[in-house]
């Protein structure tokens, strides 16, 4: 049985007890994460912030998270409506979260990460679990449609034409052989933080069936307009050692190159979805932000492909 209750269990929610408000972020909806303080203690306030995922991270909670060890913030309280943009709810206050990249923490992550692909996926195969993102077949598909103006993009922004058309010839044919597993789905450096000495996970609504390649992608190469990290080879391969490290199963080379070719497809898709962002000029960051990411996953992608020279 769920530990999380229903509104009447927690009656300062009507407003009247709420001493303070803090917003803390805004959804892709337009709907605010806020921390909420009362006379005597502090919750977070989450309302539906991804329409597309509206019940998905009770249901996540209820049913997966509770095979895991204690790194996420729990559940207090639940609305009960069936309306989505009335839907909410009230989770544990972890206090002030630091997002700067750690190399330390992102370890860390990786070797929680490496035991949650090992949990068993049966009862999830027939569950309607959706990621944020294409699956790599998809994001391979945009590549090869959108092929003209991706070269050019690449070309204005200096990356290599040997390794690139390589790269195509690389993904031609090619079929990702690393089975699903239990994938957090939006591990970018918003969604982990040190809470004392140990590192919470947070936001699992968008928990699916995917690559391992796509939570490390997210820790390792992924960039974000809000959370940017500078990520180096080096980095890179202690990160990739750690998850190896704990998953012995796993023939260590051909994981790694398989990884390099992965994020560099992902790195290239999100490349060009930038550049359109900063083209059409309709997102809610900045042109200097999104500039920023830019130029981080063109970093990413160049050391990616390097490594797939080798």
């Amino acid at each position: 049985m769920s530990s999380c209750q229903p509104l009447e269990q927690f009656p300062f929610l009507n407003g009247v007890q709420i001493v303070k408000r803090e917003y803390i972020y805004k959804g892709m909806n337009g709907q605010s994460v806020e921390r909420i303080f009362t006379a005597d203690d502090s919750y977070i306030f989450k309302p539906l912030t991804n329409s597309k995922q509206f019940g998905k991270e009770l249901w996540v909670y209820e049913h997966i998270l509770t095979k895991l060890p204690s790194i996420y913030p729990k559940i207090l309280a639940h609305s009960v409506q069936t309306e989505k943009q009335e839907s909410w709810i009230v989770l544990e206050d972890l206090g002030m979260l630091t997002h700067t990249f750690d190399e330390k923490a992102a370890c860390e992550v990786i070797q929680l990460m490496a035991g949650w692909n090992k949990l068993s996926i049966d009862d999830l195969k027939g569950v309607a679990l959706i990621g944020p993102k294409p699956l790599i077949e998809d994001v391979v598909s945009d590549l090869f449609q959108d092929k003209t103006n991706i070269l050019r993009i690449l070309s204005e922004l200096e990356v290599e034409e040997a390794s690139i058309t390589k790269l195509y010839t690389l993904i031609k044919d090619y079929t990702f052989t690393i089975p699903s597993v239990l994938s957090h789905g939006d591990l970018h450096l918003g969604n982990y933080a040190y809470v004392g000495n140990r590192v919470v996970v947070l936001d699992w609504e968008h928990a699916h069936l995917n690559s391992p390649f796509w939570d490390l992608y997210h820790v390792i190469d992924m960039s974000h307009p809000v959370f940017p990290k500078s990520m180096t080879t080096e980095i890179r391969e202690t990160l990739l050692t750690t998850y190896l490290d704990g998953s012995p199963q796993l023939d260590a080379r051909s994981f790694r190159r398989e990884y390099y070719l992965y994020s560099s497809v992902f790195s290239t898709w999100m490349i060009a979805l930038i550049v359109r962002d900063l083209e059409n000029n309709k997102t809610p960051w900045s042109k200097e932000q999104l500039t920023l990411q830019l130029m981080e996953s063109v970093t990413n992608l160049t050391q990616c492909l390097t490594r797939l020279e080798m």
